[in-house]
C-alpha cells in the first residue's frame, strides 16, 4: 500500500482497498488523485522531439506525498484479522522459485549452479508451451 497508486488498489486484499479510496480513510491523503509531474526543467510535455515526449513521459517524476509508514501500518492494523487465510500466507516468507525455459541459453548453468548442486533441492522439469503469441 506504500507503491501502489489508488487505481491498483485490486491487486490488494478487498479489505484494504477502502484506504486508498474512501474519503474517511485516515489515510486518503496518501492517494491523490490528481499530482504533478516533474518533467526535469521542461516547461511544456510537447518540448522537443516526438521521441524526447515519450521519454520524458517514462521518465518524469511524479511528485506524491510523503507515506508516513506509522500512519498506515495503524489504518491497516484492525483490518488484518478479517483477511482470510490465503491473503495472511500472501504476506509471508515462503519459498523462491525460478522459471526458465528448457529453451534459454542459461537453462543448464541456472540448474546446476543454483539448484541441482544443492543437497535437498528437487529440479522439476515440466514442459510448458513456448510460443504464446
Amino acid at each position: 500500500m506504500g507503491v501502489l497508486p489508488a487505481a491498483s488498489r485490486t491487486l490488494l486484499p478487498e479489505i484494504f482497498q477502502p484506504l486508498m479510496v474512501d474519503e474517511d480513510s485516515s489515510i486518503i491523503d496518501f492517494y491523490p488523485e490528481d499530482f504533478q509531474i516533474d518533467m526535469n526543467g521542461k516547461k511544456m510535455i510537447w518540448e522537443g522531439s516526438r521521441l524526447e515526449t515519450l521519454k520524458m513521459l517514462m521518465i518524469g517524476v511524479a511528485l506524491l506525498p510523503f507515506i508516513d509508514e506509522q500512519r498506515l501500518l495503524t489504518a491497516m492494523e484492525p483490518l488484518w484479522d478479517e483477511l482470510s487465510e490465503m491473503e495472511r500466507g500472501r504476506n509471508e516468507m515462503g519459498n523462491d522459485m525460478l522459471f526458465v525455459a528448457q529453451e534459454n541459453k542459461l537453462y543448464d548453468t541456472l540448474g546446476e549452479t543454483f539448484y541441482a548442486m544443492k543437497e535437498g533441492i528437487e529440479v522439476h522439469s515440466s514442459t510448458y508451451p513456448t510460443n504464446l503469441s
